[in-house]
């Protein structure tokens, strides 16, 4: 039987001479694999619409014992044009994707995931990508279970104070034990780091603002890089490895903290 939905491509491979591998996540089914046969020929009909950062509409189908659905059509939606042109937004974008591939799993139907992923890559297209990009992380997180908790100690459930650390005010934070810390938690769990209360705040800004208001977030190059830093510590922990697209983030980030003095 033929099912028909929307999809994004997450990645995709190379089978044989001429066929592909395809890795979706789909409105209806979750994330799929599928073969498109035929689709690296030269007038292959599902090329232009198969190719990432277009929104699709997906006609397949499966034999029964078969793990691999079949691709028979395929419709652009929407081609998130200003994405494909940008590299800042390619390099964002294809993180965004990949973390989707690394903490889901085969067919396990989401539909708030889906709408979420969908919101975020339209957002590339137009507003400033890495904060789109965090804020799709730490709303990721909460959907699939690692909601930071950022109001009350972790462990102990607390009230948490900045401690002084240096010159500067410091808070416990913890991916292990799932958020922040206070002293005394602090002193016991053995993996952790220290971050600044102001980034405390940018976490809850990013999971509670406007997605229309995003661009409205100011940051200096000091506190974009500890949001930033802060985050893939917490991802890391839940991540078996890093994502092979880290290392071009990290080129991307160091471009604009040369350019740029201050972040916005």
């Amino acid at each position: 039987m033929d099912i028909t939905t929307e999809a994004f491509i997450l990645k995709s491979y190379d089978l044989k001479e001429t066929d592909k591998i395809i890795t979706l996540y789909t409105g209806d089914l979750g994330k799929i694999q599928a073969v498109v046969k035929g689709i690296r020929k030269a007038k292959s009909k599902l090329a232009a619409a198969l190719e990432p950062f277009n929104h699709i509409d997906l006609t397949l189908y499966r034999k029964s014992q078969n793990k691999l659905f079949t691709i028979t059509q395929a419709k652009i939606n929407q081609s998130l044009y200003k994405v494909k042109e940008d590299f800042s937004r390619i390099v964002y974008g294809d993180y965004l994707l990949e973390l989707v591939d690394k903490l889901t799993g085969v067919e396990e139907k989401n539909i708030e995931l889906f709408n979420l992923l969908k919101s975020f890559l339209f957002l590339m297209e137009y507003k400033n990508a890495e904060v789109v990009l965090w804020c799709f992380k730490v709303r990721f997180l909460k959907l699939i279970g690692y909601q930071m908790c950022l109001d009350v100690c972790a462990l102990c459930g607390k009230e948490v104070r900045p401690f002084k650390k240096g010159d500067d005010w410091k808070i416990g934070f913890s991916p292990k034990e799932g958020g922040i810390l206070c002293y005394k938690c602090r002193d016991i769990c053995s993996y952790k780091k220290d971050i600044s209360p102001g980034a405390i705040k940018v976490f809850k800004k990013l999971l509670e603002i406007n997605l229309e208001k995003i661009d409205c977030l100011k940051f200096s190059n000091k506190m974009r890089e500890e949001v930033g830093h802060s985050l893939q510590y917490f991802l890391a922990y839940h991540l078996s490895g890093e994502l092979k697209t880290q290392q071009f983030i990290g080129k991307v980030d160091r471009y604009k903290m040369c350019s740029r003095g201050v972040w916005g």
